[in-house]
């Protein structure tokens, strides 16, 4: 497997090679033709729910996805929200960011019918955007709204990715492409 070599913790005690073990038993179990889609769904998502990097204690979008495939006439719903979103866009980022838009907004609208109101369950752009690096992270970063604003005041990054309404994600993949740039530069 190509994430093997970060199965060992770091040297400073502290494991982040786990998410790469999320990714690859994410992709182990990915299938979005499986005949029984909320089985599959459930084990690709295992270790994911076992860390810390989308679901919380406050906050468990998985949970949301999940509570949608108890019902049966909502597993291909599901199934179809996750083929759109896991579609090919040639590298067309204002597309991918379409994708995640529209992603959020039909799998919101259904779990709203079975827990209104909900804060808990929701998807969040940045939970997508995971979802997207889970799939392929060689074509998709992480975010996490804080951390990347942090860092990107820290490099006086010029070109500025926005939230909210505002935000782009093309924007905020240039400046990880810089980064990426300028990490193999590094020995």
């Amino acid at each position: 497997e190509r994430y093997d070599e970060f199965d060992d913790d770091s040297p400073t005690g502290n494991d982040e090679g786990y998410k790469w073990r999320v990714v690859r038993e994410f992709q182990k179990h990915w299938d979005i033709d499986a005949e029984d889609f909320a089985s599959m769904f459930k084990k690709a998502f295992e270790e994911v729910q076992k860390s810390n990097l989308i679901d919380n204690k406050t906050v468990q979008p998985i949970g949301g996805i999940t509570l949608l495939l108890k019902y049966d006439d909502e597993v291909e719903f599901v199934r179809e929200c996750f083929k759109e979103l896991f579609s090919d866009d040639n590298g067309d980022i204002d597309l991918r960011q379409e994708r995640i838009e529209t992603f959020i907004d039909k799998i919101n609208l259904h779990i709203d019918k079975y827990v209104k109101g909900s804060w808990k369950y929701p998807q969040q752009r940045n939970n997508v955007i995971y979802y997207l690096n889970l799939w392929k992270p060689e074509e998709n970063y992480i975010f996490k709204s804080t951390e990347a604003t942090e860092w990107a005041n820290c490099i006086e990054f010029g070109n500025d990715f926005g939230s909210g309404n505002t935000f782009s994600l093309k924007k905020y993949y240039n400046m990880c492409d810089e980064l990426l740039a300028e990490l193999k530069n590094n020995d």
